[in-house]
């Protein structure tokens, strides 16, 4: 059985986390499977329709570039694998207001084309949406990213 961070135990060959769908272990990207749009179910090799909901399975164009931008224009660029502060935002955000951003607040993960977003700090929350985010999640075109409640709102943009 593989664990998770989550607590949760997991099948050896497992991917991904059956709890919370984080990713198990250090599988190389090219090997993470596809996820089905509709329902979220990870398959390790490309199949015409997911077994649990029926519904058709379409691979994402990838993208090369995760893009993050604020109100005022400020932007982010990102083309891999990176964990993301205070720091980042230092030149962007008065004193008062970047204080609220932990210096660790969340990582981005580069998986076969997809980002995804990780929280990673452990006093002030996440958001994408509105939703607060507690697992890894996809990013996709026009998703909002809230830091610190309203400390620091971001706007995600892809570069295919």
């Amino acid at each position: 059985m593989t664990p998770c961070t989550c607590g949760a135990t997991n099948e050896p060959e497992s991917d991904f986390c059956e709890r919370c769908g984080r990713p198990l272990g250090s599988t190389p990207p090219e090997h993470l499977p596809l996820r089905c749009p509709s329902c979220g179910r990870a398959y390790a090799a490309p199949s015409a329709y997911c077994d649990a909901c029926g519904k058709p399975l379409v691979k994402p164009e990838r993208a090369r570039r995760l893009h993050l931008t604020d109100a005022e224009g400020h932007r982010l660029s990102i083309d891999g694998d990176r964990e993301i502060g205070r720091a980042d935002f230092a030149e962007w955000l008065p004193a008062d207001r970047g204080r609220v951003i932990s210096r660790r607040h969340f990582r981005i993960h580069h998986r076969t084309g997809e980002f995804l977003l990780d929280h990673v700090s452990l006093t002030n929350p996440t958001h994408i949406n509105g939703v607060i985010v507690e697992q890894l999640l996809p990013l996709k075109e026009g998703d909002v990213i809230d830091l610190a409640q309203g400390a620091l709102v971001l706007t995600v943009s892809l570069e295919q």
